[in-house]
């Protein structure tokens, strides 16, 4: 498959998982107003705690796995690779779904509603099986199944929701209908790849989440600075109206990281290739993962610059500015836009570069210790400047997590 095909299909990907919350959610909080919304972002924050540890460590693990197959990424290896992420992965879901049903007596009904409904979203991710894709450097047909799942969703949103009391049918639609298309991409990876699922031993299961135990101590610390903030201004009760314009100012950042994500997962598998003769870090190996990095942050300032010039107009729409303070999102969003260029860095020099260069255990560590400082930040940040807190703390923890990278590779090189 042509370089030009494999990055125009992972753009679609991509564009589509960006579109989606742009247009639904700020849609839905008009529709259902900000104290039901609060409960919708709450309970999606929370599903995205599950989330981390579904995802543990295979979409770095399980790229990297089939990518080191070579030619041999066919057949029992593969299926091997396949079956053990698949069924790890639903082991954890099984588990955290099990847990979630006990929480009936401690939380409101509508919120528990949201959040089981909120579990068929990493059933889907599951069952996509992406990082296939992206190993093998094939996501036309991946690409096809997104951008269809995302559409339909988006058309059924706003034909059913309409009233405050459709809300709890927001995560039913957008989980219901990923999974149908997660069950087609599941099929045809099957069919196209020869596949067969077998099953495992726990050894093997066991041995499995013992090798990415260091990745995933780095996505579950992630977690801890990138996507707690909601959790904390529920938390700290700082009002209905602060959580919903710190969650939409959020979707908009994670959407523009969707953007940029394309060329992220393009170049993934040809730095692997690129640094593997490598052992450890140093200014060789930043020069190298640097070309890939330039044209990233050059295609991301582009967009940034696109997007603040489409907001520059927001009080062109009213239906906005009449139903919420979108001025707040947009000011929020100017805060944490600046976290973009420096997540690019740290997943390209981190979670790439780090993680195969024999320094796992590093980046894990420090990842963890960004984490808890951004928890206290966070909770000292906004008790003081409330939604703008969380925003400062968004900021300043991605930093950190760079400075920290960053230094590896030039002590590497003393």
């Amino acid at each position: 498959m042509s370089n030009s095909k494999n990055l125009i299909s992972l753009g679609v990907i991509q564009f589509s998982n960006a579109v989606l919350p742009l247009i639904i959610f700020p849609y839905v909080l008009i529709v259902v107003g900000p104290e039901l919304y609060s409960k919708i972002a709450l309970s999606e924050a929370l599903m995205f705690v599950i989330f981390t540890f579904v995802l543990y460590s295979f979409e770095v693990d399980g790229v990297s796995e089939i990518v080191y197959l070579g030619n041999q990424s066919g057949g029992k290896k593969l299926s091997m690779i396949f079956s053990k992420i698949l069924i790890t992965r639903l082991l954890i879901l099984t588990i955290f779904t099990v847990l979630t049903t006990l929480l009936y007596l401690l939380l409101d009904d509508i919120f528990y509603i949201l959040l089981l409904s909120w579990m068929l979203f990493p059933l889907s991710y599951i069952l996509q099986s992406s990082y296939l894709y992206q190993a093998l450097e094939e996501n036309h047909i991946l690409a096809l199944f997104v951008f269809f799942s995302r559409f339909v969703a988006i058309i059924l949103v706003f034909y059913f929701i309409k009233d405050p009391i459709d809300a709890n049918l927001l995560p039913l639609i957008i989980g219901g209908v990923y999974l149908i298309a997660s069950i087609l991409s599941f099929v045809y990876a099957l069919k196209r790849y020869k596949l067969s699922v077998h099953i495992l031993r726990v050894q093997e299961i066991k041995q499995s989440l013992y090798n990415g135990k260091e990745i995933f101590y780095g996505n579950v610390s992630v977690l801890l600075f990138r996507d707690l903030n909601v959790l904390i201004l529920g938390f700290l009760a700082i009002g209905v109206t602060g959580v919903s314009a710190y969650s939409i100012s959020e979707k908009i950042i994670k959407s523009l990281q969707a953007a940029i994500r394309p060329l992220n997962q393009f170049f993934f598998p040809k730095v692997i290739r690129s640094i593997k003769s490598f052992a450890t870090p140093n200014m060789g190996v930043l020069m190298i993962i640097g070309r890939s990095t330039v044209l990233q942050l050059l295609a991301l300032s582009f967009l940034v610059l696109l997007a603040f010039l489409i907001a520059s107009y927001r009080d062109e729409f009213s239906i906005l500015t009449g139903h919420q303070d979108f001025n707040l999102v947009y000011s929020l969003s100017a805060v944490m836009v600046f976290s973009v260029f420096i997540g690019v860095l740290n997943f390209m020099y981190g979670t790439i570069g780090l993680n195969h260069l024999n320094c796992k255990r590093y980046y894990a560590n420090k990842i963890l210790m960004t984490g808890l400082v951004s928890v206290s930040m966070s909770f000292l940040f906004v008790f003081v400047f409330k939604e703008y807190g969380a925003a400062y703390s968004f900021v300043i923890s991605e930093f950190l997590l760079f400075i920290f990278v960053i230094k590896r590779y030039f002590n590497n090189a003393i």
